[in-house]
């Protein structure tokens, strides 16, 4: 991964073929680039333990496995902070189907919505949600609806003379 030639699917993959499984209650599982992300995020391969109830960072007394340059190396990589080669892992924010995704507020929180399909029994549907909805317990909304609604508020909207200059300089 240090090298910047094999995207996390790839590692996935090569992770998989050398028999490396995920073990949860019971059930076996092959390695997803999610997980293998995960892996290559954990400071306890340079010897750092952290403690997620303290918030805090420690010196194990493991040995360490990569120095923290190694580490440090392929962090940038899975940022896409490197310079020497293009990044591998391409973050498009713009998702043609969820076009409101981070512009639209939740209203208990005020925390951005995020969107993304969801598969129900005879299909997949599109909703919008809370980034925080465990939290706060905002329902999800249908994308249409959230579109619908946007809509009929926009068609609705009259702009002053001062307001239709101001979109016209904007663009």
């Amino acid at each position: 991964m240090a090298t910047g030639t094999k995207s996390l699917r790839d590692i996935a993959n090569i992770m998989n073929s050398w028999g490396l499984r995920i073990t949860k209650k019971h059930m076996t599982y092959s390695l997803r680039p999610q997980t293998a992300a995960r892996i290559f995020r954990s400071k306890f391969y340079v010897g750092i333990l952290y403690s997620k109830r303290y918030h805090e960072e420690v010196k194990g007394q493991h040995e360490q496995m990569i120095t923290i340059e190694e580490f440090n190396k392929v962090q940038e990589f899975l940022d896409g902070r490197t310079t020497s080669k293009p990044s591998l892992v391409h973050r498009d924010r713009a998702n043609p189907d969820f076009p409101l995704r981070r512009f639209v507020k939740c209203g208990n929180c005020g925390l951005s919505f995020t969107g993304a399909w969801c598969k129900g029994r005879l299909s997949k549907y599109a909703y919008y949600w809370c980034n925080k909805a465990n939290l706060c317990h905002s329902p999800t909304v249908p994308v249409d609806d959230l579109h619908d609604f946007l809509s009929n508020i926009l068609k609705n909207t009259k702009l002053t003379k001062t307001g239709y200059e101001l979109v016209q300089n904007a663009f």
